[in-house]
């Protein structure tokens, strides 16, 4: 699958996430960011700390080709999570990492983001997508850069007060 396809793959797996497997009443919620500019995305993510406008963003940038935006916005949106965007950040956040999209290749930040998602996370599809990634990743890393990785994800919680 080509590099294009894979991100067009997975930006389409993100909406039927947080859209359109929804009910009405839940894609209401979401019809402002849906109709924003990306000017006013960037300003909610940036201004508002809505952790919402991040994905939004974030999406829109990693669809556009502008990964290193993407990163940032997905970053700031997992540093905010409280809805299931945020959320979904962590994830877009954690694939990221492990690819090297927007980023330089680090399995143990991949990992760490995976680590939060997965015991963080209410909703179970999430959780079981992180715990699955991890666990492939598990198998290409050492011990050493699990224990750091998992030392970073219990550091985040502390400082997040989760």
């Amino acid at each position: 699958m080509t590099a294009k396809r894979h991100r067009l793959f997975g930006l389409i797996c993100a909406t039927v996430v947080l859209g359109m497997a929804l009910p009405a009443s839940a894609q209401n919620k979401y019809s402002k960011y849906i109709k924003a500019s990306p000017t006013s995305l960037f300003e909610q993510c940036v201004e508002s700390l809505d952790d919402i406008a991040c994905y939004f963003y974030g999406g829109l940038q990693k669809k556009r080709g502008n990964l290193n935006d993407a990163h940032d916005a997905f970053f700031l949106g997992a540093q905010l999570a409280r809805e299931r965007a945020g959320f979904v950040c962590m994830l877009e956040l954690a694939r990221m990492y492990e690819k090297g999209e927007g980023t330089r290749k680090d399995s143990v930040q991949a990992y760490r983001w995976y680590t939060i998602l997965m015991t963080d996370q209410p909703a179970q599809d999430l959780r079981a997508a992180a715990a699955n990634k991890r666990q492939s990743l598990a198998a290409v890393m050492t011990t050493d850069q699990i224990a750091k990785a998992e030392a970073m994800a219990r550091a985040w919680k502390a400082q997040s007060g989760t």
